[in-house]
């Protein structure tokens, strides 16, 4: 399965895009241009683990996603040369069962594809990454 994360801009009443989610991404509206970027490793230390750490295989078949989220985690660490893993904090309520075939996806694309199919947020801080209900404050 190959992802295309992809989002829109809206403003003025106007809707633009759609546009790739990359890190690199210009993207023009009118005269201005704009560069999609990704938090450097200064801001956010786990950002380049995110996307580095790659998951050979990926099945989750109707697992609620807050385990499916703590599956990835432990993959993470798993996968990660420095042994460190990624602190990733999992603060779903009522989470719904997830159903998902992967293959050599991201860390950070895996755990989009579960946020998206479980209607989650993804917050991204400065020393963890923050999965949680919609229904919460960010």
């Amino acid at each position: 399965m190959s992802l295309s994360r992809r989002f829109y801009l809206e403003g003025d009443g106007s809707l633009y895009g759609p546009f790739p989610l990359k890190d690199g991404t210009t993207i023009t509206v009118g005269a201005t241009s704009y560069r999609l970027l990704w938090p450097s490793a200064a801001e956010n230390r786990h950002a380049g683990k995110l996307t580095e750490i790659v998951i050979p295989r990926l099945e989750l078949h109707e697992v609620p996603a807050d385990e499916a989220l703590r599956r990835i985690a432990r993959r993470a660490y798993d996968l990660d040369p420095d042994g460190k893993g990624i602190r990733i904090d999992v603060s779903v309520q009522d989470a719904p069962a997830v159903s998902l075939h992967l293959e050599n996806v991201s860390v950070l694309s895996a755990l989009y594809e579960i946020a998206d199919e479980a209607n989650l947020n993804v917050v991204l801080e400065p020393d963890r990454l923050v999965i949680q209900s919609k229904s919460m404050p960010e």
